[in-house]
């Protein structure tokens, strides 16, 4: 009976760790070749143990069953599990191994890694080996992760915070400007760009000397493009031989950590300079930097970030993304698909995980997959028009090649192994049809959603009679007034004094007359009697022009105007406007449609509105008319001629319903979003409206 061959060695320089994973043993094993960990169970561990490379299948088996005596190991068992090692690369094959030697020299030499193109979303370029920078910079900033610095650095942090909570009014101005600086030359802005690269940099190397403090290695670092956003990325994988989960969590949040340093900086430092010098502007453009992606962004765990590691060390699941993934994706073809899938043996623990965190980050990342290829889409298009087109539907089939490879692989399997299930059930298979096809031509409810602004119907300007300064408002905004009700005064510059002087003429004549009536001399009453009248009647023009300056309302209603007194002492024109009033008992609301929107509303269609103020709420009313003349000038966003033809003029339109509004609590000015009733439309109108929007067709008109 000829010998028994034995099996290959397990490969010698492969670095293998034991370590204690969510109360179990478990060895992590490192390839330096490919730079890839994995993950074995005991029994897996202990077979690599007796592949010297002189124990064949028998041995193995043998040496099982003296450990394991309670199971039973067929030699053809004990074959799969190696020939699964073998494919796995862990054994010593002259072949495959130089195979794996000459990759990882291609990859050295390539600072841009082809396969890193597979996903859009994820690129990697200008990776190199970080070592020598790691071992030149740690021993200086190795007092960062000291006990007593990261102490004071949390109590400086809740410093800033509060600093900056005083002067959170700066905050809004300041994020629309981030990334530029006010009345600052080319060289200032070149100066923060270089900052803000900076702070990207030393976050990715606080995360590798977090690692390396605890004892690990960083393997690489390089550039990447996360959802078309540029940064950095560092290796720092050999946290998988950490047996402390705090100490995995601590390198995840290393990078924030070293951007909290950054923005408690610049906070004092803003705080501290006076606003005239560039220092300040940098200081609070850095502050906002790193504060939002410190903070906000790269703790997002639905995203591979840091905020992903952190909490895959808190759940203590390696590769929870991929492992969720798969469990998720398995659970749907094995109970929709009804395929023969054979789910992971995974703890009660770990199935809670993978359900709530695959769901999650499965939608999650849909959308903003959707949002990065429709920004996409629209700088392609509307810069490059067709061409553009052309180069988004490459991009769109490339990025989604592998879902087509899975939605062909699945019919492709129906097909084949399923084909006699239609023969067996052909009256339910004729039931779906007609109902897809019902579906598809049967026109169902739809609505158009548009911007909505309320408005204070019958409104009237009050405005100047005539130049003059306002010399009293007798109204505040929001009093309810009624019909000839005096609600301002406006005088004639230098009117006072002549209606003074009318009055003080017309009480000279009064008295001039009684005492010519009193008097012995009866020659003087003629004349005292004839200028009696001439007084009154300057009395009475004076008296008229000063009545003239009363402004009444000229209906009941409303004070709309929020403060009508800051009128009161400036001078005004004739005709300048001053406040308004109108009714609120009722009020108008205005749908602004833009030109693919307008043919869809019609007089009496039903409409419910939900203002911004009151998100709850749901107010019903019917279109009372469509304003069929276009206003001009964007309203809601930019459309789509604007997109593709700056010159060409954006139209938008108004329709009208009214609402009631007893308890006065809606305001004139507020807005929200209305959704119109339209005509019904099927399934397939509804694809070719999506397919006119998605293409957007008017780039060739």
């Amino acid at each position: 009976m000829p010998a028994e061959r034995p099996y290959p060695r397990f490969r010698r320089d492969l670095v293998v760790r034991q370590l204690l994973e969510s109360g179990e043993v478990a060895w992590t094993i490192h390839d330096p070749l490919r730079n890839i960990y994995f993950r074995h169970d005991r029994l897996t561990h202990e077979i690599c143990e007796l592949l010297d490379g002189a124990r064949g299948a028998t041995a193995v088996g043998t040496a099982l069953m003296e450990s394991y005596p309670q199971y039973d190991f067929p030699l053809e068992w004990v074959d799969e599990r190696v020939d699964e090692l073998r494919r796995g690369g862990f054994l010593e094959e002259s072949f495959s191994m130089n195979e794996m030697q000459r990759a990882r020299a291609r990859a050295a030499r390539n600072k841009f890694a082809p396969e890193s193109m597979k996903n859009i979303f994820n690129i990697q370029f200008g990776v190199v080996d970080p070592t020598l920078a790691f071992n030149f910079v740690y021993p200086v900033a190795r007092i960062a992760f000291e006990r007593w610095f990261v102490i004071g650095s949390v109590f400086a942090f809740f410093a800033a915070c509060g600093l900056l909570w005083e002067r959170r009014d700066a905050l809004a101005v300041g994020l629309a400007t981030m990334f530029t600086l006010q009345d600052s030359s080319w060289l200032g802005i070149l100066l923060l760009w270089f900052i803000l690269f900076g702070v990207v940099v030393a976050h990715e190397f606080g995360h590798g000397l977090a690692c390396k403090h605890f004892g690990g290695q960083p393997r690489r670092i390089g550039f990447m493009l996360m959802y078309l956003m540029p940064g950095m990325f560092c290796d720092v994988s050999d946290i998988y031989f950490f047996e402390s989960r705090w100490q995995r969590a601590a390198v995840a949040l290393a990078g924030g950590y070293v951007e909290i340093l950054f923005f408690t900086a610049s906070t004092f430092i803003w705080v501290g300079t006076p606003p005239d010098v560039l220092l300040h502007d940098l200081a609070f453009r850095v502050m906002l930097f790193s504060g939002m992606t410190g903070l906000i962004f790269n703790y997002n765990p639905l995203i591979k970030l840091d905020g992903y590691y952190v909490l895959m060390s808190w759940l203590d699941i390696p590769d929870l993304r991929e492992r969720s993934f798969k469990y998720v994706g398995d659970l749907f073809r094995r109970h929709v698909l009804r395929l023969p899938v054979e789910l992971e043996r995974i703890t009660r623990h770990e199935r809670r995980a993978f359900l709530a965190y695959g769901t999650l980050a499965m939608v999650y990342s849909l959308f903003y997959s959707i949002a990065a290829l429709l920004f996409i889409r629209g700088f392609l298009v509307g810069n490059f028009r067709e061409v553009g087109f052309g180069l988004f539907a490459i991009l769109f089939f490339y990025a989604t090649r592998g879902l087509w490879k899975r939605l062909y692989g699945g019919a492709r399997y129906l097909a084949l192994e399923k084909s006699g299930l239609v023969q067996r059930h052909f009256a339910a298979a004729l039931a779906i049809v007609v109902l897809v096809v019902g579906a598809l031509l049967v026109p169902l409810p739809h609505r158009v959603k548009v911007a909505a602004t309320l408005a204070a119907p019958d409104r009237r300007e009050i405005v100047a009679p005539h130049d003059g300064r306002v010399e009293d408002v007798l109204v505040d905004g929001g009093e309810r007034v009624g019909a000839g009700t005096v609600v301002a005064l406006v005088r004639v510059a230098g009117e006072g004094g002549e209606a003074t002087a009318g009055r003080a003429e017309e009480e000279r004549g009064d008295a001039g007359f009684r005492r010519a009536r009193r008097g012995a001399s009866a020659a003087g009453e003629p004349t005292a009697l004839a200028a009696l009248p001439l007084a009154r009647a300057r009395a009475a023009a004076v008296s008229s022009a000063d009545t003239r300056g009363f402004i009444v309302s000229p209906r009941e209603g409303h004070v709309l105007t929020l403060r009508p007194r800051r009128w009161i002492g400036r001078t005004v024109e004739a005709g300048e406007f001053l406040f308004e009033i109108g009714r609120s008992d009722s009020l108008d609301v205005l749908l602004v449609a833009s030109e693919r929107e307008i043919v869809d509303l019609g007089i009496d269609r039903h409409v419910d509105l939900r203002v911004r103020s009151e998100p709850g709420r749901s107010i019903a009313f019917r279109v009372l008319d469509v304003d069929w003349s276009p206003r001009g000038g964007p309203v809601l966003a930019l459309p789509t001629a604007e997109l593709v033809d700056s010159e060409r003029k954006a139209e938008h339109f108004v329709a009208r319903g009214r609402i009631a509004n007893p308890d006065r609590a809606l305001r004139p000015g507020m807005t929200g979003i209305a959704r119109v009733e339209a005509m019904p439309l099927n399934l397939l109108q509804r694809a070719g409206r999506f397919y006119a929007r998605i293409v957007r067709a008017d780039f060739w008109l």
